[in-house]
């Protein structure tokens, strides 16, 4: 618990330091060439609100595939079959800096799961003179969550009285706040039939914590989308967002983070 603190405030202490840098460098150079924004239909310099949405692709990429691993004597065969089993809704907190009317910071707290499950059969590799002898299975299942934290730079285009159209960019941090995982290993041992001939193949389980290939990834993000505001000044946003990762934050041979990140999100901000 203490370890996941030291994380998220590390993150949070990244992500603030770069939101300070972009109100630097970006905010005070836009405030100059527009008009400051008008108190008009509920308009604030500082807004805050929720996000949420779907993926539209699974976080993980997994090989089925077979091999031999000479390895032996005797030569081992190798099969597996996996599955992302990804969280198709995600969702955090948002607040966003309005220097005029047609430039924005916005800062993300967007939480989301990720999980996935691998099976491994190893048997040795029939011969003429000898069958295929089992040799061992696992089965292991992971449970990931995931906090993004993305800082973008936003730009507006036409009437802030009406509905209106903007894009934005900026990059991405990603920390994995928690994993757990439990691993299934059966034995040749396992597979005796008991007194009524039936394999009851239980085999032993254990909880497991995937070495990650980088638990802080970073990545670039470009976004479309439509805002519109009401006459109580809360405004209603739809957006496409696509993330491309710099590092993959497991790679585990059979099991790899995907690289591309797609997603279709709603926003109300107050």
């Amino acid at each position: 618990m203490k370890h996941l603190a030291e994380k998220t405030l590390s993150l949070c202490k990244t992500a603030a330091g770069l939101f300070l840098l972009a109100g630097i460098f970006v905010l005070p150079g836009s405030a100059q060439e527009e008009e400051p924004l008008v108190d008009k239909r509920g308009y604030r310099r500082v807004s805050v609100g929720f996000r949420a949405g779907g993926n539209a692709m699974d976080h993980f990429s997994i090989s089925d595939r077979t091999f031999d691993r000479l390895a032996g004597p005797p030569a081992l065969f190798v099969a597996s079959e996996g599955a992302s089993n990804t969280g198709r809704i995600f969702y955090g907190g948002m607040v966003q800096v309005n220097p005029n009317n047609k430039w924005a910071v916005e800062i993300d707290f967007l939480t989301r799961k990720a999980d996935y499950g691998l099976d491994i059969t190893v048997d040795t590799q029939s011969t003429e003179d000898d069958p295929a002898e089992f040799v061992e299975r696992t089965i292991d299942v992971v449970n990931f969550r995931y906090l993004d934290v993305p800082i973008l730079v936003k730009r507006y285009f036409g009437n802030p009285d009406k509905a209106r159209a903007y894009f934005s960019g900026g990059i991405a941090l990603r920390n994995i706040m928690s994993d757990e995982g439990q691993r299934t290993t059966i034995l040749p041992e396992d597979l005796i039939p008991n007194d009524d001939n039936v394999i009851d193949a239980t085999g032993r389980t254990e909880s497991i914590s995937p070495n990650f290939a980088n638990s802080n990834p970073i990545g670039g993000v470009f976004a479309i989308g439509i805002e519109g505001t009401d006459d109580f000044g809360v405004r209603v946003s739809l957006e496409a967002r696509a993330t491309r990762w710099m590092q993959n934050a497991v790679d585990l041979g059979f099991v790899r983070s995907n690289a591309t990140q797609l997603e279709i999100m709603v926003g109300i901000t107050f």
